[in-house]
């Protein structure tokens, strides 16, 4: 099985997969993820529906898969790029990601960004995973509410700087 201990030393080439390349907080948060993980020497690429942003991350040196709704072409990228991480976002591309991350033996990151998802359909969905998922929150209240109900998440915060802003 992959794992962090299988991936280090190794070039990290991560599929970071959004709903849609819509204008809003998961989106531009994924926008400077992939920027950050670029300036750090990772592969990135980028699934979604299209939409606005979709510009913004085609100035970045990442490839982009648009049409998700075809897996088998999805996974045929997938493997052709030799992605070993799968990074998500959102409910509805974190079942594709899931599926994905399964199939392929492929590590998956899940972040939440709120306390919008449907909390017992994605316990299940992580029940599915061949490989325990890393699952992060974006704040310290989301954080909170998923360990209230049973989701043990790493925190890393949504943009801000942590060395520069403390409580």
């Amino acid at each position: 099985m992959k794992g962090e201990e299988e991936l280090e030393g190794h070039e990290v080439r991560v599929l970071l997969v959004l709903d849609a390349f819509d204008i809003g907080g998961t989106e531009t948060h994924v926008l400077s993820l992939a920027k950050e993980l670029i300036k750090q020497g990772s592969s990135v690429f980028v699934t979604g529906d299209p939409g606005p942003l979709e510009n913004q991350f085609k100035k970045l040196s990442c490839e982009i898969y648009i049409d998700k709704t075809n897996k088998q072409k999805l996974e045929n990228w997938i493997r052709i790029n030799k992605i070993n991480v799968i990074h998500a976002h959102l409910q509805d591309s974190g079942i594709v990601a899931v599926q994905l991350s399964k199939k392929l033996n492929i590590p998956l990151i899940y972040t939440f960004h709120g306390i919008f998802y449907n909390l017992e359909e994605t316990k299940e969905l992580f029940k599915q995973c061949s490989i325990k998922p890393t699952l992060i929150s974006v704040s310290e209240p989301v954080q909170h509410h998923l360990k209230q109900n049973g989701i043990f998440t790493v925190f890393i915060p949504n943009g801000i700087d942590m060395k520069l802003f403390r409580r």
